[in-house]
This record gives structure tokens, C-alpha cells and sequence, in this order.
């Protein structure tokens, strides 16, 4: 056994793990970040220079070449309140909606993490 080489090997685990440690506290917050910003967008109010109008328009246009305003004109054509699974079709429209949420902002990522970055920059 050399003589001081388990105090280098401890050193550098800790290092490691301090570095792994403040990447996971990054992502954390940078997936806080993400999540308020799709509370504000849903809420109508401005995120990273992204609206609920771009989202819509994005929703429409955009995603799965604008298969969610198909969708949503058949449900609105075919809607009838006594009919069975009126619920079931509303919340398959909402989960779409909101997978077309995650979509926009991974679409838009690159503009968020830089948000993000100068937000952090600035609290420092």
C-alpha cells in the first residue's frame, strides 16, 4: 500500500461527488424554473418571452401538423352532454394539450435554459 494514495482517492470521489451534487441541484432547479414557467404561460402571463398566444399558435399549427385543432373541432361538433364518456373525451383533450405543452417548451429549451442562466447570473 503507498503511503497517502486512499487520502487522494478520497479526495477525488469527494470532488466528483460534490460536482454530481451541484449538477443534480442545477437540474432541479432548472426543472422548477421550467415547471413555474408552465404555470405562468397557462395562467396567460409572460415567460422567457413566450406567450399563451405563441402556445395556441404553436398548439394549432405546429404540433402534430395541426392535428389538435382537428381533434378539438370534431369533440365540439360531436359534443353531446347526455352521451356516455363526455369526461373520458374531455380529459383525453387535456392530456393531449398538455403533452403539446411539454412539446412547445422543449421546443423552446434552448430559450429557457438561457433565461435561466442569466436569471442565476443575476441572483449572484
Amino acid at each position: 500500500m503507498i503511503p497517502g494514495i486512499d487520502n487522494h482517492y478520497d479526495a477525488q470521489l469527494a470532488e466528483h461527488t460534490n460536482k454530481l451534487d451541484r449538477q443534480d441541484a442545477r437540474a432541479d432547479e432548472l426543472k422548477a424554473f421550467i415547471e413555474d414557467g408552465k404555470d405562468r404561460i397557462l395562467g396567460n402571463r409572460e415567460f422567457c418571452g413566450l406567450s399563451l398566444s405563441d402556445f395556441g399558435s404553436f398548439y394549432f399549427g405546429d404540433f402534430q401538423e395541426g392535428k389538435a385543432a382537428d381533434g378539438l373541432l370534431k369533440f365540439l361538433m360531436d359534443y353531446d352532454p347526455d352521451a356516455p364518456h363526455v369526461m373520458q373525451k374531455l380529459l383525453s383533450l387535456q392530456a393531449f394539450a398538455y403533452s403539446a405543452l411539454d412539446s412547445f417548451f422543449e421546443e423552446h429549451r434552448q430559450r429557457i435554459e438561457q433565461a435561466f442562466e442569466l436569471q442565476n447570473r443575476e441572483a449572484a
